[in-house]
């Protein structure tokens, strides 16, 4: 997490910086909002329905509670030099 907070649509969340790498590599790196005072808990079948849903492949659940990943099949490789794109999630 970082100091940062950005208030949207009202709700103060606070900025969580997420880099991944792989094999030394940064595959993914994002700034994603969180703001637990309005959490909802889904199960991984909504999750990865959703994931489906937008035509995302590999989906996988992983080892803590109702967390997914997946990836678009469209996505080029990037340069780790090339920022990632990011969705605003609520």
């Amino acid at each position: 997490m970082t100091a940062e907070t950005k208030v949207i649509l009202g709700i103060s969340a606070t900025v969580v910086h997420d880099i991944v790498t792989q094999d030394g590599q940064v595959i993914e790196d994002t700034f994603d909002w969180y703001a637990p005072q309005f959490k909802w808990r889904h199960t991984y079948g909504e999750v990865t329905a959703w994931f489906r849903e937008a035509g995302l492949e590999e989906i996988r659940c992983l080892p803590v509670p109702v967390a997914v990943r997946g990836k678009r099949p469209e996505a080029p490789p990037r340069t780790p030099a090339e920022p990632a794109r990011s969705a605003a999630r609520a």
